[in-house]
């Protein structure tokens, strides 16, 4: 399977976001971030836009990804050293272990049911 980090058209939509977006994201060096539902359609490109970021612009970010199952992760972005894995069940309370720079959420139901049957309790 091919990750994330391989697929030109992701490659391309990052590249255009460093071009326009650098300067800014230049401001998160140095700081740590924890994704929840990093292997949710959001949560993984916004995980994968840091990881690429991370990688071109040489810059030291400790991202970690909240995520149920590690193997998804691997699967999704790769087996690499620039990301730590915290598994968690988002419907569950999670007990944080450090403190973050930021915390993006981006868990939700991942559910056709949940979709249909309560649209408004998903978003």
């Amino acid at each position: 399977m091919n990750n994330l980090l391989s697929n030109p058209i992701i490659i391309e939509d990052y590249e255009t976001i460093l071009r326009n977006m650098g300067d800014e994201l230049l401001k998160l060096n140095g700081k740590s971030i924890l994704i929840r539902g990093a292997t949710g359609m959001i949560g993984s490109y916004l995980a994968g836009l840091l990881l690429f970021f991370k990688d071109r612009m040489n810059v030291v970010l400790d991202i970690d990804l909240a995520v149920r199952r590690s193997s998804k992760a691997a699967d999704i972005f790769g087996v690499l050293d620039a990301y730590n894995i915290v598994e968690y069940d988002a419907n569950h309370i999670c007990t944080l272990r450090k403190q973050y720079d930021y915390i993006i959420h981006a868990a939700s139901l991942a559910s056709p049911n949940y979709y249909g049957n309560y649209p408004v309790e998903v978003v």
